[in-house]
């Protein structure tokens, strides 16, 4: 019986449904509230405020993303389909909509970050996260690059890994419509308060918005089978907002 016992609990440590959201859950923590991570004080090596976020977004990427594709692929034991990263999301899914879609929110959504949301004091305040010190183009460039880094966390991450992780996990064998809808939703709302709770000390405009883009962003990901249009239009947007504020306060 205790051998029976120890078998299932190494199984269950094997199970890609147990360490993939424990791995994606672990590297939240350990990149910590609003990307700052609590472990390490980037700002402690005496770098600009720009370099210093593009070490955070790093850390972000390799804990959050990084570290949990790599327990899947060299330590969980995934069966089938669960093998392949497109079953995580993180494929090109349904490229033919996807694309499309991607490219026009995204410019949907710069033209709003330009139009209406620069304009608010709060937002100013909190965006660009290093501050608004003027710097020069090619550092610029180089910044909001690497700003990628910190939405592949947050879509690659939870809404990818996680999401779509959690969505199979709750539809176990069933592969019927309805049961793919209604766990699609479950994992859809758990992973949007994950975000909410993330969210927390953002300005109000931003926090108001988090459980809206959760949900949307969640179940459009879940449609079109992959994390990157949205991730596109997640990061376009906010570089938007940047260089918008930038423009403003400047």
């Amino acid at each position: 019986m205790s051998g029976e016992n120890e078998g299932g609990w190494r199984g269950l440590l094997r199970d890609p449904d147990v360490v993939v959201p424990a791995s994606v859950l672990l590297g939240l923590l350990l990149w910590g509230p609003e990307g700052d991570p609590w472990l390490l004080d980037f700002d402690a090596f005496g770098w600009p405020a720009h370099r210093a976020w593009m070490a955070r977004f790093a850390w972000g990427a390799l804990f959050v993303v990084a570290v949990p594709i790599a327990a899947l692929k060299l330590w969980a034991r995934p069966a089938g389909r669960r093998r392949s990263l497109a079953a995580w999301g993180l494929g090109l899914g349904r490229w033919r909509r996807g694309l499309p879609w991607g490219l026009g929110l995204a410019i949907a959504g710069a033209l709003v970050m330009v139009f209406f949301t620069s304009k608010d004091p709060t937002m100013q305040a909190e965006y660009p996260l290093y501050g608004h010190e003027p710097l020069p183009t090619g550092e610029l460039v180089a910044y909001e690059a690497s700003y990628l880094l910190f939405f592949l966390c947050g879509e690659a991450g939870w809404r990818g890994l996680l999401l779509f992780g959690l969505r199979d996990a709750l539809l176990g064998d069933r592969d019927d419509a309805s049961a793919r809808l209604r766990a699609g939703a479950q994992a859809v709302l758990w992973t949007t308060f994950i975000q909410l709770v993330w969210h927390l000390d953002k300005p109000t405009a931003e926090l108001a918005l988090a459980p809206v883009w959760g949900l949307l962003v969640g179940a459009a990901s879940l449609r079109l089978g992959s994390v990157w249009y949205m991730l596109l239009f997640h990061w376009v947007s906010n570089v938007a907002l940047d260089l918008a504020i930038l423009a403003r306060v400047g």
